[in-house]
């Protein structure tokens, strides 16, 4: 009989083939790999709206300081107005310093620009300086260098802020010509303080924290919101004065005199070159970009924090139900009954809510951002149109005030030189002729001596009508300067031009002028020629006339040869 003996049994694991991954584990790289590229876009999106409000930021200051910077040129020209205004004063040389003195302050109070005016010689003496009376006036003398510019060149000048000799300050001047006999004697200036600029800083209502300034064409510091009492009349920061000579307008990173780095835009002006310059502090933008994105990094990181947490939650309770399943799988093994658990995997269904929350979130902020982008920039477009508007009709205004005159609203000498050249070009094109015909009002010194310039200013406007009405409508009239007036008669033969002037002369001493009653005229005309090779001989032939008339016992006419 053989005896078989019993087989011997054991219980074999199997050995995995590859790496296995739990589910703590795919569960937890799910979640990453779910919301890292959220992350990393929603961080992208927000730098790149941030740069972008940054860069709109910039475009907006610096159409702020190119209006600022066109605000400046209209108090510097309107300060030149009401020196032209005073240089017309007649007999300057001759006038009573009470006088003069009375008739400036009324000027000056009008123009509301200014606070003296100064005459001064060729040597730079102080004449009349209207801070001091007449009889109390001492020995006052400016660095000729301020004066040399008017006195050389006979144009208008604004000086550079200097320390003035009177009051010991900074301050500048608006200064012109005062000529007599064609040679300039005098030059005449009105004082302005650096703090009347301060308004034009006032009025943007800038944060405390921004520098903002205006320099004068030398990079003068001329008015500044922060510390003024220090630093006007200084030079502002040789970085700051390389970058606005190098182009009218831009955006810089430089250091205040303070020492502060800042984030700058400027913007020039091509008449005056004088500008204006607005500084942001470099580490309040860079403290805003670092505040956001703390706020940004922490909540995300929070988030992240809470999916880990409810992932690891989720891993573990699939996980426990997963080894739930060994004791019933053990139980039928045996044939015992089987018992199934109760299998809780809800959690599951919350991270899949979770996520699709954290995918609806992202996508309503990403709306949210577009929206205020285009509502942005809707705002944006309105303001530059109304900026860019507003500084058109400002432009036109101060064309209008640079080619009027001021007392009669005629053309002015400015529009007559413009004039004169184009007609004198037109001639040389079409061969058609015009006349040129100079007024002078006789004694109209007098007039002012004794019925005040009040009654010569209206004078001179029932003057101006009397002109404007005696000649064609496509002639021009012009108000040259002081008594004197410009007539320009186009396609005119010299016949119908002495025509034109006698009927001028007899209408001024036919009409009734209030207070004065009679006032005559002396006139001189020329005609253009074929060998003129400048509009100017025309005009110094009936100059001449008009001298020749005053020679022969006024109120006559006279015509240049």
């Amino acid at each position: 009989m053989t005896h078989t003996p019993p087989s011997s049994t054991s219980t074999s694991q199997p050995v995995p083939s590859q790496r296995q991954w739990n589910i703590r584990q795919v569960l937890l790289g799910l979640v990453m790999g779910c919301l890292l590229p959220g992350v990393i876009f929603t961080f992208a999106m927000f730098v790149r709206e941030y740069l972008l409000v940054r860069n709109q930021l910039t475009d907006n200051l610096i159409t702020t300081a190119r209006a600022m910077v066109q605000t400046v040129d209209s108090q510097l020209f309107r300060a030149l107005d009401t020196v032209h205004a005073v240089a017309s004063y007649p007999g300057f040389t001759d006038v009573d310093p009470e006088d003069f003195y009375n008739w400036v302050s009324v000027i000056t109070n009008r123009s509301e620009i200014g606070m003296n005016m100064v005459l001064s010689d060729r040597q730079g003496r102080q004449v009349i300086n209207t801070l001091i009376a007449p009889d109390d006036m001492p020995e006052l003398i400016d660095d000729p260098a301020l004066v040399a510019p008017v006195l050389m060149s006979a144009e208008p000048a604004i000086t550079p802020v200097f320390i003035g000799s009177l009051l010991q300050r900074p301050l500048l001047t608006a200064s012109v010509p005062v000529i007599k006999n064609d040679e300039v004697i005098y030059s005449l200036g009105i004082g302005i303080l650096p703090e009347s600029f301060n308004p034009i800083i006032d009025a943007q209502d800038f944060p405390d924290s921004w520098i903002v300034g205006i320099f004068d064409n030398t990079g003068t510091i001329v008015a500044r919101s922060l510390q003024p009492e220090v630093y006007v009349g200084q030079k502002g920061t040789a970085d700051y004065i390389s970058s606005i000579n190098s182009a009218l307008e831009g955006i810089t990173v430089s250091t205040t005199r303070e020492g502060i780095p800042v984030t700058s835009v400027w913007s020039r002006s091509p008449d005056t070159n004088w500008s204006v310059g607005i500084g942001i502090p470099t580490g309040q933008l860079e403290a805003e970009l670092r505040r956001s994105m703390s706020i940004i990094g922490s909540l995300i990181l929070l988030f992240l924090v809470i999916a880990v947490i409810l992932a690891w939650r989720a891993a573990k309770l699939i996980s426990d139900s997963v080894r739930q399943l060994n004791a019933p799988a053990e139980a039928l093994g045996r044939g015992e009954s089987v018992q199934i658990p109760p299998l809780g995997i809800a959690e599951s269904a919350q991270i899949a809510a979770a996520l699709q929350n954290a995918a609806g979130l992202m996508q309503r902020r990403e709306t949210e951002l577009k929206q205020a982008r285009a509502s942005y920039l809707e705002s944006l477009e309105q303001t530059v149109s109304e900026r860019t508007q507003a500084l058109q009709l400002a432009n036109e205004k101060l064309e209008q005030l640079a080619l009027t005159d001021v007392i009669t609203g005629l053309n002015n000498r400015n529009a007559a030189n413009i004039r004169l050249r184009q007609q004198f070009l037109s001639y040389k094109r079409s061969g058609l002729a015009y006349v040129v015909l100079f007024l002078d009002v006789d004694h109209f010194k007098l007039v002012n001596d004794k019925f005040g310039h009040e009654t010569g200013d209206q004078v001179l406007r029932q003057l101006g009508n009397i002109l404007l009405a005696s000649v064609r409508g496509n002639d021009f009239v012009a108000r040259f300067g002081g008594e004197e007036f410009l007539a320009l008669l186009e396609n005119c033969s010299a016949q119908d031009a002495l025509k034109v002037a006698e009927n001028i002369r007899m209408s001024v001493a036919a009409h009734h002028f209030p207070l004065v009653n009679d006032v005559t005229v002396s006139i001189g005309l020329a005609m253009v020629k074929a060998d003129d090779n400048s509009e100017e001989e025309a005009v110094r032939r009936a100059d001449k006339a008009l001298y020749q008339a005053k020679a022969d016992g006024r109120d006559c006419v006279r015509l240049g040869v």
